[in-house]
């Protein structure tokens, strides 16, 4: 009787899909956040508080400070 409830074997996710998708171009993953490194450092030149700018540019304060010191967790160029 249990063995009739059970549900059939789930489907394997082999990875084609994700193949497919990037051998025609497909962007994949989370979209890159727009944030204007100019504005951080002109804000901060006036000595504004880094959650004041985070809030102001709607992002976090560890993005603003990255960008600040010029680095990116992915940098535009590089795609994986």
């Amino acid at each position: 009787m249990a063995e009739a409830l059970r549900s059939p074997e789930p489907k394997s996710n082999n990875g084609h899909g994700l193949a497919a998708a990037k051998a025609n171009g497909k962007r994949l993953g989370r979209p890159r956040r727009v944030v204007d490194s100019e504005k951080i450092a002109l804000l901060r030149s006036r000595e504004t508080p880094w959650r004041k700018i985070a809030a102001e540019l709607g992002v976090g304060v560890g993005i603003t400070r990255a960008r600040f010191n010029g680095r990116a967790k992915n940098p535009p160029g590089i795609h994986l």
